[in-house]
């Protein structure tokens, strides 16, 4: 009645942990969503942003990043679901710095127009339109 998997029993936990994972990972069901937010737009279905019109090129995990501001906006993520949803199976040796790194990419990236990335006090970040 419209499942798209299962398991086996006895149940292996961490194959449980990656499907689940793998699970949220997935766009919700529906027809062409994009993901808008001030004047940058992403297509989930195409890995593919813009901003004013042009094609924003950015890496895997950047764009993982940017998917998930987006999808929030314009709640505050903690690092430590920053590392889950992004980097997933490496995320217990991510490291602040690395979240740091990747969301200053992303401000650079967009800083000249109205979507920013804030740093929330308490090792968090938004986004938000202007």
């Amino acid at each position: 009645m419209g499942a798209n998997d299962y398991l086996v029993m006895p149940l292996d936990v961490y194959e449980l942990l990656a499907r689940l994972n793998a699970l949220q990972r997935r766009p919700p069901l529906g027809g062409d969503l994009v993901l808008p937010s001030g004047d940058v737009v992403l297509d989930p279905s195409l890995k593919q942003v813009k901003e004013t019109g042009r094609i924003v090129p950015l890496t895997a995990a950047e764009l993982a990043l940017l998917e998930l501001f987006l999808y929030r906006s314009p709640s505050v993520i903690p690092r430590q679901t920053i590392a889950a949803q992004v980097w997933d199976v490496e995320a217990e040796v991510v490291g602040p710095n690395t979240i740091d790194v990747f969301a200053g990419r992303l401000r650079a990236t967009f800083l000249k127009g109205h979507t920013r990335i804030e740093t929330v006090p308490g090792s968090r970040y938004r986004l938000v339109a202007v």
